[in-house]
């Protein structure tokens, strides 16, 4: 049977682990902020070192590098663990991880005088943090293709090991040829060294995937409130409308605007404007709960999207958010500042044959019919209804 010759597979070690790392500091250079590339950089590094310093044991197997380069890389498949760990939302495992490594050099260092149990040593060292990383993705909710990928390889590199181990048991105790040793040997360590570099790509996917989730998300975010934005607002809207063609189930929207908004930005300045938006998206969101999306979707302007609500729970609805800002003034540079809000409604009974967008237009006119009247109320569709409110909070209002 042909065999590898080792010094080859510390090269192929290094050649991989440089790979690796090239990619991982183009992934942590572009998402700068983004810490588990960082650490899946440092692992790969560590990884690429101990590569390094096995190459200078030569194919005779040189003691001291054999023992310090197995070491940083159970370190750096250790950090990978860590890695692992900050993506999913958790830290911590750096002494845990520095412990395994300290351990495991020794244990190599303990069983010098036997180079059989000295790779024993290497393979058990380094299966426990590929074991550790496999245990944990596999106990998160959602892994996707990347920790399905991640923990394949992982899976792969712990067999590699696994007969690496009993490999070197059998010749402890004389059961197995040599020169058939070291070809199994080395095609096992082939598959360690395979299982590194593709259970990497896992997480580059992960990571990459997780990236662009949330520069999605914050595609359809507003900046300011943290609410849904005019793009996420019309993406649903346009979703409930095919909803309710389909199963003619009613929905409603509202437009909101907040009354005298500009006022308040010029009398009190832009701080107080930016206050006063949070503030309303306090307060509506504390009443307005799911499936009802409140959106910020321009200046002082949010919408509502009511899913399965008629006219008549949309104008219920937007009666009790009036109520409640009334009730709620924004307080700002210690003074007490009311706030009133002027709100359109309309309504798709599910049967008729206005889309999304008429209905946008027709809450926009209600609105505007608001406005017109005196602000601080409502309005539903083409309909005329008095603002709702007595006359003292209205002028409490500032109009």
């Amino acid at each position: 049977m042909p065999k590898l010759d080792f010094l080859t597979l510390y090269i192929v070690i290094f050649l991989n682990s440089l790979t690796v790392c090239i990619i991982w500091a183009a992934v942590a250079l572009s998402y700068r902020t983004y810490r588990p590339p960082r650490i899946w950089l440092g692992s790969t590094l560590f990884v690429l070192a101990g590569g390094i310093i096995l190459s200078l044991q030569g194919n005779e197997g040189a003691f001291w590098p054999a023992v310090i380069g197995n070491t940083v890389i159970i370190y750096g498949f250790c950090l990978s663990w860590v890695g692992a760990r900050y993506f999913y939302g958790e830290s911590g495992g750096w002494k845990t991880s520095l412990a395994i490594a300290l351990g495991s050099f020794s244990c190599m260092a303990a069983s010098y005088a036997s180079w059989e149990a000295r790779n024993i040593v290497y393979a058990v060292g380094q299966s426990i943090p590929m074991a550790m990383i496999a245990i944990y993705v596999l106990g998160q909710k959602r892994i996707g293709l990347g920790g399905a990928i991640a923990v394949a390889a992982l899976a792969l590199g712990v067999a590699g090991h696994a007969i690496e181990t009993t490999l070197n048991v059998l010749a402890w105790f004389g059961g197995f040829d040599q020169t058939l040793y070291s070809a199994f040997e080395s095609y096992a360590l082939v598959c360690v060294i395979y299982s590194g570099v593709v259970w990497n790509f896992g997480f580059i996917v992960l990571a990459m995937n997780r990236q662009h989730s949330e520069m999605v998300r914050m595609a359809e975010i507003d900046e300011l409130t943290g609410l849904p934005n005019r793009r996420h607002f019309m993406n649903q809207l346009q979703l409930a409308g095919r909803r309710s063609a389909a199963s003619d189930d009613p929905y409603a929207l509202m437009l909101i605007d907040i009354d005298n908004f500009k006022r308040l930005n010029d009398e009190h300045g832009h701080a107080a404007g930016d206050q006063a938006l949070l503030h309303f998206a306090d307060v509506a969101s504390a009443i307005l709960k799911a499936p009802a999306l409140l959106a910020r979707t321009g200046g002082d302007e949010f919408t509502v999207l009511l899913p399965g609500m008629d006219e008549a729970a949309a104008t219920e609805a937007a009666q009790d958010l009036i109520a409640l800002v009334r009730r709620a003034p924004l307080v700002s540079g210690g003074r007490r500042m009311p706030m009133t809000v002027s709100i359109g409604i309309a309504a798709h009974s599910g049967r008729c044959g206005v889309g999304p967008e008429e209905l946008l237009n027709s809450a926009d006119v209600a609105l505007y019919r608001v406005k017109q009247t005196g602000r601080d109320g409502y309005a539903v569709g083409s309909q005329s209804l008095e603002a709702e409110g007595p006359a003292p909070a209205r002028s409490a209002a500032g109009r």
